[in-house]
């Protein structure tokens, strides 16, 4: 499940109705993978562009009533936020996100969210794979 993050999303709104959430409460997709990411090869047939992804989050999100944000946090690179998709379509907010990490005695990754500028360096100065 941890490669398929926005169909676990999905499954997690079917599982909880927009009624479950109550007023005042916004859907969040917080770790989207988008056709930026160069990795994960395999998976070149899920891969989605930052204005396809927003698109399907708008028509979940209407579904359900709600409003929403959808954190498109590919593998060291901001290049979505500069996407021609990369834009609100009607409920759904893009947020600006990456997931940077280390390799080594001492790996791991984190997702990094409301960054701005250019592409994050790696810890080691090249790029990791995870």
């Amino acid at each position: 499940m941890r490669r398929f993050p926005f169909l676990l999303f999905l499954l997690l709104l079917e599982v909880f109705p927009a009624a479950a959430w109550g007023e005042g409460w916004y859907l969040f997709a917080n770790h989207i993978h988008s056709s930026y990411s160069e990795d994960n090869e395999e998976f070149t047939r899920w891969k989605r562009t930052p204005g396809e992804l927003i698109e399907m989050a708008d028509e979940r999100f209407r579904a359900l009533g709600m409003s929403g944000g959808i954190a498109i946090t590919d593998h060291r690179t901001l290049a979505q936020t500069r996407d021609p998709g990369f834009v609100p379509v009607g409920v759904a907010q893009p947020i600006v996100g990456v997931e940077w990490g280390v390799s080594g005695e001492f790996s791991g990754h984190a997702g990094l969210l409301g960054l701005s500028g250019e592409d994050p360096p790696s810890s080691d100065g090249g790029p990791e794979k995870f």
